[in-house]
């Protein structure tokens, strides 16, 4: 049975491999923060880094809008070794179930976040968002916003079986385009 998490993780912009990974992987998904889509949008955005500190590993932002406490959280997940061979979430989850692939977000700050890379990272607003200077990355966030918003007035809409098959054969089709655009 395909969930909205399933469909989400697909139109993220995540290279095949982790977008795979999702999938094999169930406690790695289940800990993103859009597979809480009552309280989490997607920004369907991601920054990437490297660190001094672990530099083979690439480091990979993903923003979530927190509909409820009204800003974006960023969670990372590290692409160990830039191999894409196998990934890592670091976040903060409230039930504490972390694991072999899932690691609190604080153990993110003590490898990666030495000599204050990534300091203030974890919580941002829009304003954090737009000094970044990103045009693209400061509409999506408003777009997010204003989703988030009209959700709150007229509540989320449940898409069925169908629904969820049609969009994600869309996204597919148009990931599959972009790969052939040279």
């Amino acid at each position: 049975m395909l969930d909205i998490t399933d469909v989400i993780i697909e139109a993220m912009p995540f290279a095949d491999q982790l977008i795979e990974w999702c999938h094999k992987h169930p406690e790695f998904k289940d800990a993103l923060k859009f597979s809480n889509p009552d309280n989490f949008l997607a920004l369907g955005a991601v920054l990437t880094s490297s660190t001094q500190n672990v530099p083979d590993d690439e480091v990979i932002g993903y923003l979530a809008y927190d509909m409820k406490l009204k800003y974006f959280k960023q969670d990372f997940i590290i692409n160990i070794g830039g191999r894409h061979e196998t990934f890592m979430l670091y976040t903060k989850l409230p039930n504490k179930r972390y694991g072999s692939y899932v690691q609190h977000i604080n153990q993110f700050y003590a490898r990666y976040g030495k000599n204050g890379a990534y300091a203030d990272t974890h919580h941002l607003s829009l304003e954090d968002l737009d000094a970044i200077g990103k045009p693209d990355l400061s509409e999506r966030a408003r777009s997010t916003i204003a989703l988030a918003k009209r959700i709150g007035a007229n509540g989320k809409h449940e898409p069925s079986q169908d629904e969820l098959h049609d969009v994600l054969r869309k996204i597919r089709e148009a990931r599959q385009e972009s790969k052939l655009v040279v």
